[in-house]
């Protein structure tokens, strides 16, 4: 177990890159498993968790309504549903998963619900059940680009800190921190914007100014196949307790 006392946002000291499936089937025991994937974005991960392992049940939450019905649209597995839901009301009973995955996800809930959040994450999980908790660092080049048009600063400070005070209540306990660096290629400056400026739950209206220097930001990493980013990340790992 690790001392909620000693947790930081980040410690650079050992962070290597790792690819996300690594970790969560490290960490995760998904074998017949009830997981679910909450604020799950384009349903990837749960995808990929309920195509690997088919004696798993996979439950992906999303609160945007325009990507939950892109979701919806998309091949169907036996064992994977999409559900519309937010993470501070889950549309789940109590004790009813094994793993809950928040993958980048704990920072977009405003952070006056944050705590509830987490509280409705502990519900939903079996006693002994676990908490998956990826959140990006504020910090790194990729960072830098973002903060010219969506400054994640005081939300992310926000994250950290909920899940620490949820660790500190007593209530879940902090098996693992973990400290990583999350690899992100983009072909060219389009496909950047299309992918993180023209997205679907938020309205993102760039001046001249911005997009210029989000461009000549950009352009400093563009190599001949593209630019590649180290991005900064954090995994804790949480444990219900009685």
């Amino acid at each position: 177990m690790v001392s909620p006392d000693t947790m930081q946002m980040w410690d650079p000291r050992g962070a290597t890159v790792c690819d996300l499936k690594d970790l969560y089937t490290e960490f995760l025991i998904l074998n017949e498993a009830r997981i679910l994937d909450l604020g799950c974005g384009n349903g990837h991960v749960a995808r990929n968790i309920a195509t690997s392992e088919p004696s798993a049940t996979v439950v992906a939450v999303e609160f945007d309504t325009i990507q939950h019905a892109e979701n919806l649209k998309a091949e169907s597995l036996p064992n994977l549903q999409f559900e519309f839901g937010s993470a501070e009301r889950i549309p789940q009973p109590d004790e009813s998963f094994d793993a809950v995955l928040m993958i980048k996800s704990l920072h977009h809930v405003p952070a006056n619900r944050m705590d509830q959040a987490l509280r409705e994450v502990r519900r939903v999980l079996h006693l002994e059940g676990v908490a998956f908790i990826i959140e990006p660092v504020f910090r790194g080049a990729f960072n830098e680009i973002m903060r010219v048009f969506n400054d994640e600063k005081d939300t992310r400070i926000a994250a950290f800190e909920s899940v620490r005070d949820t660790i500190l209540s007593g209530s879940m306990t902090l098996v693992e921190e973990l400290f990583f660096l999350s690899s992100l290629k983009i072909p060219d400056f389009n496909a950047f914007e299309e992918q993180y400026v023209k997205v679907t739950h938020s309205d993102y209206r760039l001046s001249t100014e911005q997009r210029k220097e989000i461009r000549e930001k950009f352009d400093q990493h563009m190599k001949p196949g593209g630019a590649v980013f180290k991005m900064p990340m954090r995994l804790d790992l949480l444990k219900k307790k009685n």
